[in-house]
């Protein structure tokens, strides 16, 4: 029986990508997400929250880089599997006094920026 070289590179395609799939979460894909200032024994931090809209990907490492008056977060997602369960986004990440703005993923996109006399949220 001849297969349809059509049916047979799109099964293949898929395979490829699912087996060495990673990806850098970014801003729009975070669901509900929330960012607030907070302020705690005279120390200042930033708590993320969200839920990551990929169902078949999970965050697998993080980091947060220093560049100046920026914080930038990166996560990297992979798909499931044992031993990586798929969890609502969490972080509280310290704030130093020179920090302005917190920035994710590979498109640098702007998460949160720091106001003038920031106050907590009642």
């Amino acid at each position: 029986m001849k297969q349809n070289p059509m049916l047979v590179f799109p099964g293949l395609l898929l395979l490829v990508l699912l087996t060495g799939c990673t990806h850098m979460l970014e801003k729009n894909e975070i669901a509900d997400l929330r960012t607030v200032f907070r302020s705690e024994d005279g120390r200042e931090f930033l708590e993320v929250s969200g839920t990551p809209v990929h169902s078949a990907l999970v965050i697998s490492a993080m980091s947060v880089e220093s560049r100046g008056a920026t914080l930038h977060l990166n996560m990297k997602l992979e798909l499931v599997r044992k031993g990586l369960s798929g969890l609502p986004l969490y972080l509280k990440i310290p704030l130093p006094n020179s920090v302005r703005q917190v920035t994710i993923g590979d498109r640098e996109d702007v998460l949160w920026t720091r106001s003038s006399g920031e106050k907590e949220p009642e």
